[in-house]
């Protein structure tokens, strides 16, 4: 798979080579790849064509992000994606957004595995778009956390992340609109402020609250020795499709 995949993506390869390659390409000046020149780009190439697949997609992510060229080159993204989907690789990069963990305010692209793939276009990548609002660095961290758990199998560590990227954005909400609440608000109670404020109907209350319940009992905190639950691969993916849904409504909601 991954022959072809690098045969596609040669000419995006040898694009940020030349920049990383020359002086601009490092802030510290200087090339990234070394100093055997075009015989390391071909040793890097080799060894993309023979690791592993979570090992391929960790040297994209790394490519993504060695500088800032391709965070100011709007079409990189949608070209990885492309290729992605030409050859059934069920992963995806974000859109370059703040994130907390950046320095200096830094665009950060990354890797996520995609759950179902309707569920992933109607429902993950509109959030990842609105997260990508700098008014929620929080929230897009932790939720991206969240993916990076799920892809690498932390499945608990995931539902804590997107659990609290949940939490995140209620607490931005109320920031955003003037509405009292304690920094440390559980989910229950900060869906008792969101009603309060009209940004949800009654009836929505218990479903938004459920989101607490299901990383307060699978999540990876809490649980001592013996957890009363395993956590599989569907909850996981049943957790983001919840969170991601109900932030969605939040957020258009809330008009910000």
């Amino acid at each position: 798979m991954w022959q072809r995949t690098l045969a596609n993506f040669e000419p995006l390869m040898m694009a940020e080579y030349g920049e990383l390659h020359s002086d601009k390409g490092s802030p510290h000046g200087g090339s990234l790849f070394g100093g055997g020149g075009f015989s390391d780009f071909m040793r890097v190439s080799g060894h993309f064509l023979a690791c592993s697949t979570e090992h391929a997609i960790d040297f994209i992510e790394m490519v993504l992000n060695l500088s800032d060229w391709c965070a100011k080159n709007s079409g990189i993204v949608d070209a990885i994606n492309r290729v992605f989907r030409q050859e059934g690789v069920g992963f995806e990069a974000t859109r370059f957004a703040p994130i907390e963990s950046a320095p200096n305010s830094r665009l950060v692209s990354q890797i996520i595995r995609k759950t179902d793939e309707v569920a992933h276009q109607q429902i993950v990548r509109p959030t990842l778009d609105l997260l990508a609002d700098s008014r929620f660095r929080t929230a897009n961290q932790e939720f991206l956390d969240g993916l990076a758990h799920y892809r690498h199998g932390r499945f608990e560590d995931a539902i804590t992340s997107v659990g609290k990227s949940y939490e995140s954005t209620m607490k931005t909400i109320c920031s955003l609109k003037n509405w009292q609440f304690d920094q440390n608000d559980t989910t229950s109670k900060l869906s008792d402020v969101l009603k309060v404020n009209g940004l949800i109907f009654d009836f929505y209350i218990e479903p938004f609250k459920f989101v607490g319940t299901i990383r307060n009992r699978l999540g990876a905190h809490g649980k001592g020795q013996a957890p009363a639950y395993t956590v599989e691969q569907h909850h996981v993916e049943h957790m983001i499709h919840l969170c991601a849904a109900n932030m969605l409504m939040m957020v258009r909601s809330a008009a910000l």
